[in-house]
């Protein structure tokens, strides 16, 4: 698995892409177990419909976050893994479109981030998947640091 994959914000489907934070959410999953994970494994914990899953990780395989890795003996199912770590957005930071659909896509994350946050301090409130944080970034870089 590659440290960070390089997605261009003018390209289709990125910006849309971002804004889904559940499809993002079952990328995390994937790239956090480190591990060959079938649609099946992810339904068990994550109690999301297969159809909804296969719609996210075909997204998710188009965009290059995602590899399909064949069907192996014991498994029976196709499997995925992540193809990165982390994922850089590049994008033009004169066109003003582009900063405010990426501005407003970084205050979605951190209202999520926000509500897991609170959510987590209630005390009645006892997850059974555990407690994760989401981070995000905003970083500008030259074309120089970039490579």
């Amino acid at each position: 698995m590659t440290v960070s994959m390089t997605l261009d914000a003018a390209d289709p489907g990125v910006l849309e892409l971002l804004t889904e934070s559940a499809t993002m959410r079952t990328w995390e999953f994937i790239r956090n177990t480190n591990a060959t994970t079938t649609i099946s494994d992810i339904a068990s914990v994550t109690g999301l419909a297969s159809s909804e899953l296969h719609r996210q990780v075909d997204a998710l395989v188009a965009m290059g976050l995602l590899r399909v890795i064949r069907v192996r003996k014991p498994r029976r199912e196709t499997g995925y893994r992540a193809t990165c770590e982390q994922i850089v957005v590049a994008f033009d930071d004169h066109d003003e479109e582009v900063v405010a659909r990426l501005i407003a896509i970084g205050d979605v994350i951190k209202g999520d981030y926000d509500q897991a946050v609170e959510q987590h301090a209630d005390p009645e409130f006892h997850s059974k998947a555990g407690f994760r944080f989401q981070m995000s970034g905003t970083y500008r870089l030259s074309k120089e640091e970039l490579a």
